[in-house]
C-alpha cells in the first residue's frame, strides 16, 4: 500500500507544489470548516488530550502559512495506540461529493450528508491497514476539530465525532484481545 513520503515537504513544513499524492487504499476521509486552519498544533493538541486522551505532533512543524494544498504527518501517543499518520488537506471535489451521496444513499445519516456538503475542506488520512486504530484516531481528531463527519474510505459511511470515538473504542479493543 503506498503511502506519502515526508519528502514531499518542503524546508518549511508544506507540501511541495504540484506534488502528487498516492490515493490511499484504505483511511478516511474528514470534511472540514474553513476554520481551524488545517494542522493548527494549538487547535489539535488540547483537543487530542481532552477527548481522546492523546499527544499529538507535527513530523515537521509548518514554518509558514499552510497551502490550500497541504500535507503533514500526524505523530500520535495514546496508551493503545501509538504511530505516525499521512494526512491530506485540500479542497473538497466533485469526487468527495458524489462519495457523500453514495455513503447517504447507503446509510442515511441523519443531516452528516448536508453537514458534509457545507464543507469546503476534506482531509485524506492514509491508512496502513483498514483496521489501523491510529489513523481512525487521527479522523477523530480532524473531525473534531474541523466540526465536519467523517467516512471510511474502504466502506463509506459517515459517521461524526461520537460515532467515531465509539468505533475507536472499538478498534482499540479489538486490538488488545488475544489471538
Amino acid at each position: 500500500m503506498a503511502l506519502p513520503d515526508p519528502s514531499l515537504l518542503d524546508p518549511t513544513g508544506c507540501l511541495i507544489a504540484g506534488a502528487a499524492l498516492p490515493t490511499p487504499a484504505a483511511g478516511y476521509l474528514v470534511f472540514g470548516q474553513e476554520t481551524p486552519a488545517p494542522f493548527s498544533l494549538a487547535v489539535l493538541r488540547p483537543y487530542a488530550a481532552r477527548f481522546l486522551d492523546a499527544k499529538v505532533g507535527l513530523s515537521a512543524e509548518k514554518r509558514r502559512q499552510p497551502p490550500e494544498h497541504d500535507l503533514a504527518f500526524i505523530l500520535v501517543h495514546h496508551a493503545d495506540v501509538k504511530g505516525t499518520v499521512a494526512v491530506e488537506a485540500r479542497r473538497l471535489t466533485d469526487s468527495d461529493h458524489a462519495l457523500v451521496a453514495r455513503a447517504e444513499a447507503a446509510h442515511p445519516s441523519g443531516g452528516l450528508a448536508e453537514l458534509a456538503q457545507r464543507c469546503t475542506r476534506v482531509f485524506v488520512v492514509h491508512a496502513g491497514a483498514p483496521d489501523d486504530a491510529t489513523a481512525l484516531l487521527v479522523a477523530c481528531l480532524l473531525s473534531g476539530t474541523s466540526l465536519g463527519p467523517s467516512t471510511d474510505l474502504t466502506a463509506p459511511r459517515l459517521f461524526g465525532v461520537k460515532s467515531g470515538r465509539e468505533r475507536l473504542a472499538r478498534a482499540v479493543a479489538r486490538r488488545a484481545q488475544p489471538g
